[in-house]
C-alpha cells in the first residue's frame, strides 16, 4: 500500500531561502548553521527545527491550500527522546538529545 505523499509549498517564514535573519540575537555566532557574511541562521520552520537541522524552504500544505507556519506540540517517547507534531499539517520530527 503506497502512502499518499502530501502536497508542499514555500515556506511563509523564509520564503523559500531556507535562512532567516539572525537579527541581534543573542550567543548567534555559536548557533549551530550562523552565517556571519549575511548574519542569517537555518530557518525554523522549514527544517531547520530537526536533529539535524536542513531548511528546504518547502512546508506542508495546511487544509486550507496554504503553506503552514508550524506550532508544535512535543511528547516525550523515551528518556532523551522526543517527538514534535505540528497542530496544523501533521508534520512530524523527532530528536534525541543523547542526554
Amino acid at each position: 500500500m503506497a502512502t499518499k505523499q502530501r502536497e508542499s509549498g514555500v515556506c511563509p517564514v523564509c520564503n523559500g531561502s531556507g535562512r532567516v535573519d539572525a537579527g541581534n540575537r543573542e550567543y548567534r555566532y555559536v548557533m549551530s548553521g550562523y552565517d556571519k557574511e549575511m548574519n542569517t541562521l537555518r530557518c525554523t520552520n522549514c527544517g531547520g527545527q530537526t536533529q539535524y537541522g536542513w531548511a528546504t524552504g518547502k512546508v506542508n500544505l495546511r487544509e486550507d491550500g496554504t503553506p503552514c507556519v508550524h506550532e508544535y506540540v512535543g511528547e516525550k517517547l523515551g528518556n532523551c527522546y522526543y517527538g514534535y507534531y505540528c497542530k496544523h499539517c501533521k508534520d512530524y520530527y523527532t530528536i534525541d538529545s543523547g542526554g
